[in-house]
């Protein structure tokens, strides 16, 4: 193997290692963006839709309020309730298809909800009620997304072992390759120094032997020609 192929394939070895090792934390970084993205595309998006459906059960009270006084036009009122109820269903709809194992919560809200509506048959305890599924789905969507964060930063921890394992092999590797490379080029010069010596002495009878098939191993043959 020539000179040229082993200096070749030793930086050919350490680039392998080092293309590996931005590969890999490319990866990981990549990984944990779409994980975080998830997360807002999810979980923020869930809390937005969760807040929104309990601003509406306050508005919802409010217009049953005002539906007991005699200033309020009952015919309004009952058209502004249908569709503050509208938007409350709607929002825990959105809640639901961002979040399918939050079903059963769900119709168990949207029961609750339609039991408020008429306060001659439920009391404010039921508005209470509601608010409270509420909040333990915001609570619960505030864990699940603490978690993930969570999760993410043992991840990286993870990988950034692994990263320094393949780096620390990376440069294992290199010194191993390196070492092999300049014993496969010194030795061999060492001898043809030794036997240029001696031909500069006048000692032509050590014949100048050598098996490498690089440079050194040329000229070598050329010394051991011009030795004869």
């Amino acid at each position: 193997m020539k000179l040229k192929t082993k200096i070749y394939l030793f930086f050919g070895v350490l680039i392998v290692f080092l293309v590996v090792g931005v590969g890999f934390q490319i990866y990981n970084s990549q990984m944990q963006s779409d994980v975080l993205q998830e997360v807002q595309d999810d979980s923020l998006i869930s809390m937005e839709y969760a807040y929104n459906a309990k601003t509406l059960v306050h508005q919802t009270q409010t217009q049953h309020v005002l539906l007991k006084t005699s200033f309020a036009d009952p015919v309004k009122v009952n058209a502004s309730i249908d569709d503050l109820l509208l938007k409350f269903n709607g929002n825990l709809d959105q809640f639901v298809a961002l979040n399918p194992e939050s079903q059963d919560k769900i119709e168990k809200i949207k029961k609750q909800m339609d039991l408020a509506i008429n306060f001659d048959n439920g009391d404010l305890k039921v508005i209470t009620d509601i608010q409270n599924s509420i909040n333990d789905l915001v609570e619960s969507e505030s864990a699940e997304m603490n978690l993930t964060l969570t999760n993410i930063v043992d991840n990286n921890k993870k990988f950034s072992v692994i990263l320094i394992i393949i780096q620390g092999l990376g440069l294992l590797a290199s010194v191993i390759f390196a070492t092999l490379l300049i014993r496969s080029i010194n030795k061999p010069i060492s001898k043809l120094t030794a036997s240029a010596s001696r031909i500069v002495e006048g000692d032509l009878t050590e014949q100048v032997v050598s098996t490498s098939k690089d440079e050194i191993g040329v000229l070598s043959r050329i010394f051991e020609q011009m030795r004869l």
